[in-house]
């Protein structure tokens, strides 16, 4: 394929501005290299190949938050916590009520128990 030559230099003109324009060093620069440098020299073949297996899960899966699993996992620690909060709570309830004598239903169930515990006790 025939490219004309002035359109040719006009894009390699715009290439080589928009990378120098682009090319802004961060404030991890260094950082980055000595990383690099490490990645280069140190790393065995199948260490890079887990590291970039790594790296493009991450990106193939955007964030954590997408991937399913971790949906799943997320979503069990979190009803777990909410299950746990709601079990406190209503047992907040019932020791509040408990102590303070302020249901007769309540107290009747916690008579109850009571006497079965102290049944238990006699028969040992």
């Amino acid at each position: 394929m025939k490219v004309n030559p002035d359109i040719k230099k006009t894009l390699y003109a715009i290439g080589n501005e928009s990378v120098k324009l682009a090319n802004t060093p961060s404030e991890q620069y260094k950082y980055t290299r000595r990383m690099m440098k490490i990645y280069d020299s140190s790393l065995s073949d199948e260490e890079r190949i887990f590291l970039w297996q790594t790296v493009m899960e991450m990106i193939h899966y955007r964030s954590i938050v997408t991937d399913h699993d971790n949906i799943l996992m997320i979503y069990n620690m979190k009803f777990r916590n909410m299950m746990l909060l709601f079990f406190f709570a209503v047992l907040t309830v019932l020791l509040i009520g408990v102590v303070f004598k302020t249901n007769e239903h309540l107290n009747g169930i916690v008579d109850i128990f009571g006497n079965l515990f102290r049944m238990i006790s006699l028969g040992d």
